[in-house]
């Protein structure tokens, strides 16, 4: 019989490291490194969501033909559904200077009731891919892999 759980209404900081580890064919060529993310969730619950926000970093450098740069700073204002022990997060916002968006199904771990550690899997998507030489390349997208330790500030 499976029983009711409460959605957690906490404040919860979260630093993660992610890597890309499939791209969409515009970027297959692109090399990329690890990206580095930082996410809040908030103590309130709308619709059985909990909302938040997330700020990460990205890098691409083309390869074939060398040079050019894709990097910068993604903004999401997001909002989580926990589905345990699991949750999954959809986020739209900036990614660079153009609109983008990200869905992530995670797996969390909370241990002493004030730390949490979870396994991250992410599509992030942009409408308009704009590297250093300037060139439009459309609508692309990435999958990462990450692992994000976190705190429970406020229970």
């Amino acid at each position: 019989m499976l029983e009711k759980r409460e959605i957690p209404r906490h404040l919860l900081i979260r630093l993660s490291v992610a890597s890309p580890a499939y791209v969409s064919t515009d970027l297959m060529t692109w090399n990329s490194g690890m990206d580095f993310r930082g996410s809040a969730e908030f103590p309130a619950v709308i619709l059985g969501t909990v909302p938040g926000i997330d700020i990460s970093t990205f890098k691409f450098e083309n390869a074939l033909p060398l040079g050019g740069v894709y990097s910068g700073v993604s903004v999401f204002g997001t909002l989580s559904r926990p589905l345990f022990p699991g949750k999954l997060t959809g986020g739209l916002g900036l990614v660079g200077i153009s609109a983008g968006g990200f869905l992530q199904q995670s797996y969390d771990f909370t241990f002493a009731e004030r730390f949490a550690l979870s396994v991250d899997f992410r599509l992030t998507f942009t409408s308009n891919m704009m590297g250093d030489d300037e060139v439009e390349r459309g609508f692309n997208s990435w999958f990462d892999l990450g692992i994000s330790p976190g705190v429970i500030l406020i229970k």
